[in-house]
């Protein structure tokens, strides 16, 4: 089936929540392979679960790995995928990430992506409309605007061209921070209190949002970017600076 992306097929390896999001939207638009390391993962709707030989047999492959795993799974596709194939990856970060595909499979084509979205924000307000970063680090323009017109036009994503450093420089703000106030808001275990403010009980959620993190989540977050604990310091340094001023 060839779909308006430009390519023939499109792997998906690893069928965990976003692993199907994604798996079952591009099946929409071209065949859709999916691998998982787990038999008896069930494989989103419209796609062929394949072995991993025949996976990374796509024109475009896609990890839908945590970067923890991300190293693993590149080692195992080394061999496998041919010198034009399209990796492209879709963690929380980059500069790691980005790295090791360059390192791993130095003959394929490299995108890096980040998707700004998740399944819940899908489900709640579509798929167009939600933002995408991209860092096109070893692929030719030709291919490169075949897939931001697939991405931002046939998909309605909002595409943010960047680069893996912008990024993680970015996302230590954007996530890092974000999430390190909300786990300390949790260790408070803050009430439902009858007075509460808005700023309080946006505070609330922020808390309940970020609890639900798992653990490698956590890590990919707070030590896979190499800029996250630059502005942990900051912000423990604002903190001091204001515990002063209320004269503790």
């Amino acid at each position: 089936m060839s779909g308006s992306i430009g390519f023939d097929s499109i792997s998906v390896i690893g069928q965990g929540q976003f692993g199907r999001l994604l798996a079952e939207h591009l099946a929409q638009h071209a065949d859709v392979r999916v691998h998982d390391a787990s038999p008896a993962t069930h494989p989103a709707p419209g796609t062929t679960p394949v072995s991993l030989k025949d996976a990374a047999r796509a024109d475009v492959v896609v990890p839908a790995v945590n970067v923890q795993h991300l190293s693993k799974v590149l080692d195992a596709l080394a061999p496998l995928v041919s010198d034009d194939t399209l990796i492209a990856d879709v963690t929380s970060v980059k500069v790691e990430p980005v790295s090791l595909m360059l390192d791993r499979l130095p003959n394929a084509r490299v995108l890096g992506t980040h998707p700004l979205f998740g399944p819940q924000s899908v489900a709640e307000m579509g798929l167009r409309g939600q933002r995408l970063a991209l860092c096109p680090v070893r692929i030719d323009d030709e291919t490169y605007a075949s897939v931001r017109a697939f991405l931002g036009g046939t998909l309605g994503l909002e595409i943010i061209e960047t680069t893996p450093e912008d990024h993680d420089r970015q996302m230590a703000l954007v996530q890092a921070l974000t999430h390190l106030v909300g786990h300390a808001a949790a260790e408070l275990d803050l009430d439902d209190l009858a007075l509460g403010t808005l700023a309080y009980r946006r505070l609330r959620q922020l808390a309940t949002n970020i609890s639900g993190d798992s653990e490698e989540l956590f890590d990919a977050i707070q030590g896979r970017n190499p800029y996250a604990a630059g502005i942990r310091a900051r912000f423990v340094e604002a903190v001091e600076r204001v515990r002063r001023r209320a004269g503790d």
